[in-house]
């Protein structure tokens, strides 16, 4: 939503990450192994992924380029 309303979000670093890998490695490197212990009531998934998009929106100098799988608009398609 950042990215969707700013007029400010500069463009995606494509220099520093040219290719999804890049920048899949470079979010992976900035995981907090704290925030993937010990919260037993979520699922194991659900914690990767909002460590994922914490780790992301830190990388990439507080701006946020990710969309969650749900967003788009309902093709109908079955």
């Amino acid at each position: 939503m950042e990215h969707l309303l700013s007029t400010e979000v500069p463009p995606f670093p494509l220099h520093c990450f040219p290719t999804l890998k890049d920048l899949c490695l470079g979010v992976i490197g900035k995981f907090k192994p704290a925030a993937l212990k010990g919260v037993e009531a979520r699922p194991l998934e659900s914690q990767y992924q909002d460590e994922f998009y914490r780790s992301c929106y830190m990388l990439l100098d507080r701006h946020l380029y990710l969309n969650s799988e749900w967003s788009g608009k309902k093709t109908g398609v079955a």
